[in-house]
């Protein structure tokens, strides 16, 4: 775990310019969505509009790692894809065939008038350390763009609750005894040992869940985006 703070520590020092929209949108016919906001960014130089499913992310940091190992991987010649975006998806999902990382993609409503709950990553793809753009690109712009032709209403739906949790866990694999493991040595593992008896542990996986059971499931999808350089 000490190695894998420190690698998210290196990580965060080398940010690239992000904004992350999240809510709900129609979706009554998926192409011309996607092409919205292709055209979007189009508009941009170097700006990579990327869209996923609410329900499969895990916070904000899940998408931001995404990013990050995309752009490093398309700069060093270690990308499985040709798009920018289609990398994100494939590191968002932790997986390195397509056709599974696209599950993490966003789909159409099922019924007319049916909203999805959809996270539209933002990233400035030509800045990051390079110096070919003195003055950081203003995200802001293109949000308010894509808010306003797709129609996008901003929501908390990157919230953790109990059905998203399962789904996350389902779609990384995540097992319970992976999340009890997580933080164990640093004095976590103790207060909930003692506890147990008390009643605590009825409340691990509720309780918990919100505060110190998110942070778990968080990290553990990190390792799952992590996973995949390894594995290139």
């Amino acid at each position: 775990m000490q190695n894998q703070e420190k690698y998210l520590e290196r990580e965060q020092n080398s940010k690239i310019n992000t904004k992350i929209l999240a809510g709900k949108v129609r979706i009554p016919n998926l192409k011309a969505f996607l092409a919205t906001l292709k055209s979007v960014a189009s508009n941009y130089d170097g700006v990579v509009v990327q869209a996923l499913n609410a329900n499969l992310v895990a916070g904000e940091e899940h998408l931001k790692s995404a990013v990050q190992k995309a752009v490093r991987a398309e700069k060093s010649g270690r990308n499985l894809t040709s798009d920018l975006g289609l990398e994100v998806l494939l590191y968002a999902a932790g997986r390195r065939q397509i056709g599974r990382a696209l599950e993490i993609g966003v789909s159409a409503s099922e019924r007319e008038g049916d909203e999805k709950s959809v996270a539209v990553v933002i990233f400035d793809a030509v800045r990051e350390g390079e110096g070919k753009r003195k003055k950081e690109l203003d995200l802001e712009a293109v949000a308010a763009e894509v808010k306003r032709k797709t129609g996008l209403e901003e929501e908390a739906v990157l919230e953790l609750n109990e059905a998203k949790r399962e789904r996350i866990k389902k779609f990384f694999g995540v097992t319970e005894a992976e999340l009890r493991a997580v933080g164990e040595g640093k004095g976590e593992g103790k207060g909930e040992g003692e506890g147990k008896g008390e009643g605590e542990g009825k409340g691990e996986g509720k309780g918990e869940g919100k505060g110190k059971g998110e942070e778990k499931l968080g990290k553990l999808v990190l390792e799952r985006v992590a996973l995949l350089e390894v594995l290139k």
